[in-house]
């Protein structure tokens, strides 16, 4: 098996890259090239379109709210196909068996409410909001893990790569370089996951051989989950799982990290990958894509809602009330948001080179993130959409509460966490030097081997909470707060 990609490889990639920087081109230019067009068919229709009513800021942030269907959905789901959902989950199941399939049941409620309670209060508002700094940092690191391990090259070199295209054709072409691209992400992420399942397959003696591996090695937990799968995020879920089960199957007896293969469990995804194509270099360039394609789909629509919330309630509210009402410009204010876009893509690569130095997982430090940042960002929102009580004084400690909380919970699993996870079933190199003796003839690798043992008794430890349970207990932390805090300045008010 060659352990780095060959010259075809690399000659995807870069087709990807280029056509993902022509969309953003395209649209960043799209008035030029339509004044060109109109030149050359000799057009001289001058009416007023009815998109010239709106803002310059809906049309770089909102693509003036007349982006078709099937691209936004498309462009929803590729957002929240990470790499990190790619390559994180893939080895939570390799380690842990497919428990996470149980975040199905999280769809299930979120998603609704989501929808019915959240969305449609932003959407009459006509504000915009983007909470994702942080973690798009993460996302933005786990596709250096995938090319460190199939290239060769360092870390960082893939963090810049990955920040900078993405933040140059977000910053250049808006929303609608985002969400075409995120379209052609979504296809490719797809064709990826089949066609890996499909080798996969074929590799280990079919589907029926799979299970018999995960069903013998404790990998088949709580699959009554499936039923309860929604469309787009629960299929894909589903195939990362499965993909999982296929990883182990692969590597059954042979653990590529005991033995010495790769370095973290996050880089098993492209050395199956190298496995299962090697003598198709074509396609290893083209699963190497699909982990670019979901770090870029995140970063781009990251970067978009951050510059976009800067522009419409930061910015713009300063050069209102320093210029008291006087409109700007549409070139000015689409540079300003450019600028801001790619300010942004920088600080992003900045602390996507931080994170080198986090010894988690890249899924544990997502939703870490998530729970301690986010949390307390929905308790905000919470607390304004169900609780009109609330005042603003319940809603700043509140949030403040929540984030000292989620804050404290993440710095406290750092120095006192206690619980140690365990795999399912032992993970051996046992029979590396049998599959190693069929294509080398080097000396059989020292065999290792992780054994499960018996659930050990820990004593209580407030940090120990799983960090998939960070959210909810930052919400209740805020609503605890928040209503005391609410319910006694209104008394005071009245009182006075």
């Amino acid at each position: 098996m060659s352990r780095y990609l060959d010259w075809p490889d690399y000659l995807v990639i870069v087709a990807l890259l280029v056509l993902y920087l022509f969309v953003g081109v395209f649209y960043g230019f799209r008035s030029h090239f339509t004044k060109l067009w109109h030149c050359i068919c000799h057009s001289s229709t001058k009416e007023k379109s009815p998109e010239e009513n709106l803002t310059p800021a809906d049309d770089i942030f909102l693509g003036n709210r007349k982006i078709t269907l099937l691209p936004i959905v498309a462009s929803t789901m590729a957002s929240f196909m990470s790499a990190v959902a790619i390559m994180g989950n893939n080895s939570e199941a390799y380690c842990y068996g497919i428990e996470f399939v149980m975040l199905i049941l999280g769809y299930c409620i979120a998603f609704p409410v989501a929808a019915e309670v959240y969305t449609p209060v932003f959407y009459k508002l006509g504000v915009l909001s983007a909470h994702e700094v942080v973690y798009i940092a993460v996302v933005l690191y786990a596709p250096s893990l995938a090319l460190s391990r199939v290239t060769g090259w360092p870390v960082y070199s893939s963090i810049l790569i990955s920040g900078i295209l993405g933040t140059f054709y977000t910053a250049l072409g808006g929303i609608r370089a985002v969400v075409w691209t995120d379209l052609i992400q979504t296809i490719v992420m797809l064709g990826g996951f089949v066609l890996i399942l499909v080798f996969g397959c074929q590799q280990v003696g079919g589907i029926e051989r799979i299970w018999e591996i995960a069903s013998r090695d404790q990998r088949l937990n709580v699959l009554e989950a499936i039923h309860l799968q929604l469309p787009m995020n629960a299929v894909f879920l589903s195939v990362q799982m499965l993909t999982g089960l296929v990883t182990y199957a692969v590597f059954v007896g042979c653990d590529p990290k005991l033995n010495g293969e790769i370095t973290d469990y996050d880089q098993i995804f492209p050395h199956l990958v190298m496995r299962l194509f090697s003598d198709i270099p074509v396609l290893r360039g083209l699963f190497l894509s699909t982990v670019f394609a979901a770090a870029l789909s995140t970063l781009s629509s990251g970067v978009n809602g951050i510059a976009c919330v800067l522009v419409e309630d930061v910015f713009m509210d300063i050069y209102l009330t320093v210029s008291k009402g006087s409109r700007l410009r549409r070139s000015r204010l689409t540079f300003i948001a450019r600028f801001i876009a790619i300010l942004f893509g920088l600080v992003i690569i900045g602390l996507a080179f931080l994170l080198q130095v986090v010894p988690a997982g890249v899924l544990r430090i997502s939703f870490s993130i998530f729970g301690a940042i986010g949390g307390p960002i929905l308790t905000v929102f919470t607390l304004g959409i169900i609780f009109p009580f609330i005042n603003k004084w319940g809603a700043l400690f509140g949030f403040l509460g929540s984030l000292v909380a989620g804050l404290t919970m993440i710095v406290g699993t750092l120095y006192f966490y206690t619980f140690q996870e365990h795999v399912l079933a032992p993970l051996t190199n046992a029979t590396c030097s049998i599959v190693n003796s069929s294509v080398s003839t080097s000396a059989p690798s020292l065999v290792t081997a992780v054994t499960p043992a018996p659930p050990p008794e820990y004593g209580f430890s407030f940090f120990n909470l799983s960090y998939l349970y960070l959210t909810p207990f930052c919400l209740l932390v805020g609503l605890v707060i928040a209503v005391p805090i609410s319910l006694l300045t209104a008394l005071e008010l009245t009182a006075f």
